[in-house]
């Protein structure tokens, strides 16, 4: 999932946007980078591993039919 604003978003907009999600692992990168036009600009850049949660009541896998 790529969510691309030109408003910052904080951490927790962030997790926010995984509510429905269980957050393996969150990561922030907080530092000084280029932009693609060589301009320093300060940045924040977030990692997220995660894992949608099941819906209650929702069985995954196969089941056998009755005969």
């Amino acid at each position: 999932m790529a969510v691309w604003t030109s408003q910052p978003l904080s951490e927790s907009d962030v997790k926010a946007l995984f509510s429905d999600f269980e957050i393996v692992r969150f990561f922030e990168r907080d530092g000084k980078a280029k932009t693609s036009l060589g301009r320093v600009k300060h940045w924040h850049t977030y990692s997220v591993v995660a894992v949608k949660r099941r819906e209650q009541g929702v069985q995954v896998g196969l089941q056998r039919s009755a005969l």
